[in-house]
């Protein structure tokens, strides 16, 4: 039933949508300004990841609004189509030297402070079960419990991050907000209409199927397992090299 609760939820995730785009344009830009790159292939860099990225936002509505994610007779189910693409693409840039080079000139905290934008997830999707559209499960009346990764974002970023405490509780952070960013991904699909369907009480998950719901599986997760995953090289790399993270610039040597 579409419910004010229904629309505010659909505001909410689109608001979301179009801020971390516009977040992820802007950080981009600011690691390729400190690059030692020409400025042709800065150019070309930024030109193609806007256009993949709003390709990508266009194409999930545009399959989403012909209903083709709603169809769970196959298998796998086409809503997987607008999961895995996105995973795949997160897999292959952190094996990329230029990509972890840009990476490495993003101020740390950068990577963490974003997290926060799991509050306003929870609330949409708590929004959506009171509308009668999601299942209990998947909000934090039920079995989800990502909204800490959210809460507990800003104090990660400033003490963990700009605070230059040890590195290793960063990355038990990010390990914690993993965790319960699986938790809900496992759900969700278990409470799909599938042969593999475990929660059985109605309605069943089919609402991130619609638009602009469809940006939840096929951009807003993913966005948030790329900011840890991201996070995480970054750590790594700078453990190695002795780099401390700070919240305003991008490498810090330890003296």
């Amino acid at each position: 039933m579409e419910t004010p609760f229904y629309f505010t939820a659909a505001i909410l995730f689109t608001l979301l949508t179009i801020v971390l785009t516009g977040a992820i344009l802007y950080a981009l830009r600011y690691a390729l300004n400190k690059a030692g790159w020409s400025q042709h292939k800065k150019k070309n860099v930024f030109q193609f990841t806007g256009l993949a990225l709003l390709g990508w936002l266009a194409l999930l509505v545009i399959l989403a609004s012909q209903n083709f994610f709603s169809d769970f007779s196959t298998m796998p189910p086409r809503f997987v189509l607008a999961i895995v693409p996105p995973w795949v693409v997160i897999a292959i840039l952190v094996n990329i030297k230029g990509f972890k080079y840009l990476l490495s000139l993003v101020p740390a905290a950068w990577l963490v402070y974003p997290q926060s934008f799991r509050v306003i997830v929870e609330i949409g999707l708590w929004m959506v079960f009171v509308a009668g559209i999601a299942p209990e499960q998947m909000t934090f009346e039920g079995r989800n419990y990502d909204i800490l990764t959210g809460l507990t974002a800003p104090f990660a970023a400033y003490f963990f991050f700009r605070k230059i405490l040890k590195v290793r509780w960063g990355v038990l952070w990010n390990i914690f907000g993993l965790g319960l960013l699986m938790n809900i991904v496992i759900i969700a699909i278990l409470s799909t209409p599938t042969p593999f369907r475990v929660f059985w009480n109605e309605p069943a998950n089919t609402f991130v199927t619609t638009v602009p719901f469809i940006w939840l599986p096929g951009f807003l997760v993913p966005v948030a397992l790329a900011l840890h995953v991201f996070s995480l090289v970054q750590l790594r790399g700078r453990q190695k090299e002795g780099i401390q993270p700070s919240a305003n610039k991008p490498l810090q040597k330890v003296a």
